[in-house]
């Protein structure tokens, strides 16, 4: 059996590497040094995590009474949180740093110092295809229960100065600081998910979407973002397709939710189907 390096594989034991089989210190399963052990190692565990992602999705679905093998269905991030009862100590921060963002935006400032919305690029929508495609978001979040928003506890919201400026421009005009703060406050709910962002309540965000920060309105999982680049954005996902919410390593599964288009995108997606059947008929004849 060959290693590896190229060598004679030596057979596997508990306190041996599972790719080339020389001895190793640590736990069970652990790669020596090489860095093609390392390698091949977690290639390894990424596709025992794909496999265990398949197996229990579709066992979730069978659980529903769905057929795996009659509709399309990916995964979803998997938030468990509860509900907890939102504190007094976490409301008074959220209403001190909302008081320091509302100064900052009315004197046309920047952003205080640890205000800012982390740099999360690579999480924001890619382009223009992907927006409009909030039914499909609405089942996701749905199945997922909003692992996304955990940040958001320390973060306040993800809110920015220059969130409360368009607030205070779209929605707010003649509103006094201390209105636009009582504006946000008033949306807090008596629970939010525990660890969670304390407008996460338990049917998702009681933010109206208009008082939402551009990080909660334009983030996207690496799970949706693997979707939409399968189906080309939004209105490329089919009808009927199912969202599994799972952890990453498949060992927790928790809600399904099942994606139904309005209308206006049923009708888009019918005709762009008739045009393809008439392109291909116009194509057999010549």
């Amino acid at each position: 059996m060959t290693g590896a390096g190229g060598g004679v594989r030596l057979p596997f034991t508990p306190e041996s590497c599972p790719r080339c089989g020389e001895p190793v210190s640590g736990p069970p399963g652990t790669p020596c040094g090489r860095p093609e052990c390392t390698v091949g190692a977690a290639l390894d565990e990424l596709r025992r995590r794909r496999r265990r992602r398949v197996l229990r999705g579709t066992e979730r679905l069978r659980a529903e009474g769905i057929d795996p093998d009659a509709v399309t269905w990916s995964p979803t991030p998997y938030q468990p949180a509860p509900q907890i009862p939102v504190s007094d100590e976490h409301r008074e921060e959220l209403r001190a740093r909302l008081e320091t963002l509302v100064a900052a935006a009315r004197a046309g400032g920047g952003e205080p110092e640890g205000a800012s919305e982390p740099d999360e690029a690579e999480g924001r929508l890619p382009g223009p295809r992907f927006r409009g495609s909030g039914p499909v978001f609405a089942a996701a979040c749905r199945a997922c229960g909003g692992l996304c928003c955990r940040e958001g506890l320390t973060r306040g919201a993800f809110l920015t100065v220059a969130t409360l400026r368009r607030v205070r421009g779209d929605e707010g005009r003649g509103m006094d600081a201390g209105g636009l703060v009582d504006l946000y406050l008033a949306h807090l709910g008596p629970t939010h998910a525990r660890s969670s962002c304390l407008f996460h309540g338990e049917r998702g965000c009681r933010l109206p979407r208009e008082l939402r920060s551009d990080t909660c309105n334009e983030w996207i999982c690496t799970e949706l973002k693997d979707l939409f680049l399968d189906t080309g954005g939004g209105d490329g996902v089919p009808p009927g397709h199912v969202f599994v919410a799972m952890s990453k390593d498949g060992r927790q599964v928790g809600g399904v939710a099942r994606y139904e288009p309005p209308p206006e995108v049923s009708s888009r997606a019918k005709a762009a189907s008739k045009a393809e059947d008439e392109a291909g008929k116009s194509t057999a004849r010549t």
